[in-house]
């Protein structure tokens, strides 16, 4: 059975995409230090950018971890989506959310159609199934290969703006198309749309990359308890954001309760 989409190409994609974009057991740490926000209704929250991804914060060193009224939270914070494969991702990636609600039904319905085939007698290889960035790119590949705009009497900031509106790109890849060089424009229709394929990519490959640091946290963390546990007589027990070290008369002590407890012969009170 051929791909779906034979003309983008399958690259190494960072992260998985079957996982929150931070570790659930990363969250509680950063939430604790007030460098994560809750989760929105709309499925985003909010990550210092100091904790953003590797070299983030080398890069942003200058940035306070608790900003003054003078510093805004814009400027400290980057919104992000709650999971890689989401309506949120997408308007991350840089849809406006009207077309972002879209992309999102055409997923689920291709997700839908795939179990339906995989649970029939149909044979589908592992690599003719779809990627949800390839659902994603998939919407700029439509238009670059079947709309032909009026580009007459527009000059190129004109035409750009055109297949921003046509397929359906938020403010902040509109902004950010602002800061490119003239004869970056250059090429009309086909290097604007090219150009946003690239930006939406790079923009999945972030959320990768935030995942994998989020991790790298994680493991660092449990690297750190395992030798404090080897070179000390008791272990941690983990609730949330809280370590609890635990030393051998400690769990003797508590084994003794339980023991008591469970013989009848009082409580643990």
């Amino acid at each position: 059975m051929a791909r779906l989409f034979p003309s983008l190409p399958r690259v190494q994609v960072i992260g998985t995409d079957d996982a929150p974009v931070i570790d659930p057991r990363d969250a509680p740490f950063l939430e604790a230090a007030e460098l994560l926000t809750p989760v929105d209704s709309r499925g985003f929250r909010k990550i210092h950018k100091r904790r953003l991804r590797e070299g983030s914060n080398r890069e942003y060193f200058y940035m306070s971890y608790k900003g003054s009224k003078a510093i805004t939270e814009e400027l400290l914070l980057e919104t992000i989506p709650e999971n890689r494969v989401s309506q949120a991702a997408l308007e991350y990636m840089g849809y406006d959310a009207e077309t972002a609600a879209i992309i999102w039904r055409r997923w689920l319905y291709w997700m839908e159609k795939s179990q339906t085939c995989q649970g029939s007698l149909i044979d589908i290889d592992e690599d003719d199934s779809i990627q949800f960035i390839e659902c994603a790119a998939w919407h700029i590949h439509f238009f670059l290969e079947t709309t032909e705009l009026n580009h007459e009497g527009k000059d190129d900031d004109g035409i750009w703006n055109d297949c921003f509106d046509i397929c359906g790109i938020g403010q902040k890849l509109r902004d950010e198309s602002m800061l490119l060089c003239d004869f970056q424009k250059h090429g009309g229709a086909e290097a604007c749309l090219e150009w946003l394929k690239k930006k939406i990519f790079g923009r999945y490959q972030d959320l990768g990359r935030i995942q994998e640091e989020s991790r790298g946290r994680v493991l660092e963390r449990e690297k750190n308890r395992r030798t404090i546990e080897q070179e000390a007589n008791g272990f941690f027990s983990l609730n949330g954001n809280e370590y609890h070290w635990w030393c051998e008369d400690d769990v003797l002590r508590v084994g003794q309760l339980w023991r008591r407890m469970f013989l009848g012969l009082g409580t643990i009170f």
